[in-house]
């Protein structure tokens, strides 16, 4: 695992921002990369929410292992569910 100067300055790079808004994220990334947890990161469009997710992953116990970034908002509702946790043969009509 990284140490925290190597952690502050590879965020440092890969999302920079001296805003208060920013400090409190780094903060909150900081505090996840050493949790074994789910984390639902939210927001708009293009705030940066993948960054953030690559930085959780980059510092966490897993880093060796893949990153996958899905759009949820590409995948239709409807199959959104399935995709994640599977389904039963003859859920779907039609």
């Amino acid at each position: 695992m990284r140490t925290h100067a190597s952690f502050t300055a590879s965020i440092s790079r890969s999302m920079p921002g001296g805003a208060p808004a920013m400090r409190k994220t780094f903060q909150m990334i900081e505090r996840l990369r050493g949790a074994d947890v789910a984390v639902l990161i939210e927001g708009e469009s293009g705030t940066g929410k993948e960054l953030v997710a690559r930085a959780i992953h980059a510092c966490s116990p897993r880093a060796a292992g893949p990153f996958v970034a899905v759009n949820c908002g590409a995948i239709p509702e409807a199959l959104l569910e399935a995709e994640f946790f599977g389904y039963r043969k003859g859920a779907f009509t039609g």
